[in-house]
């Protein structure tokens, strides 16, 4: 679970903890705190087993780390939940291009990243995370809904390549 400290990852980890008992890689740009800690040893009292490994999903080389330890840990990658995201609202005139980069690349790269890296591992599912915004737009978020557009976008085209067999998930 990309994003898998913060309240969406939480949200699904909790559910896979309580109805599967599910091997649990949750990973986030920084280390955890003391608070989210504890939301790590909440998720393993009920069952689950829980690594959390810092990763920026923009760096391919870090992904495919992320892959890697996941694999050599658990056996095998089951699903995928791609929840990352970052937010710098403010009107298309003032915004820069690192704002506008740092938003895109978690959605844009991090989509990337991941489908290729696990494009032939029998995976249960591939889910990313977008937004309305990607349908509607929002005032000071020209760039995040760009983003999550894409993803939408992504989320097609990958679904055409699963029914081809070049896909799971």
């Amino acid at each position: 679970i990309t994003g898998g400290a913060g309240g969406l990852g939480l949200i699904f980890a909790e559910f896979l903890a309580k109805e599967c008992k599910a091997r649990l890689v949750l990973t986030g740009r920084s280390a955890l705190s003391a608070e989210r800690e504890a939301d790590l040893d909440g998720l393993r009292a009920l069952g689950s087993q829980v690594l959390y490994l810092p990763t920026d999903v923009t760096d391919f080389d870090a992904v495919k780390q992320l892959v890697d330890t996941s694999k050599d840990t658990f056996g095998q990658i089951n699903g995928i939940i791609h929840s990352a995201g970052v937010l710098r609202d403010s009107y298309i005139r003032n915004k820069t291009a690192d704002e506008m980069s740092a938003v895109l690349a978690p959605k844009v790269y991090g989509t990337h990243h991941l489908d290729e890296l696990t494009q032939h591992d029998n995976m249960d599912f591939f889910v990313m995370f977008s937004s309305l915004a990607g349908m509607g737009g929002n005032a000071g978020q020209c760039d995040y809904a760009f983003a999550n557009h894409y993803m939408d976008s992504f989320a097609a085209q990958r679904e055409q390549r699963k029914a081809k067999g070049e896909r799971f998930g």
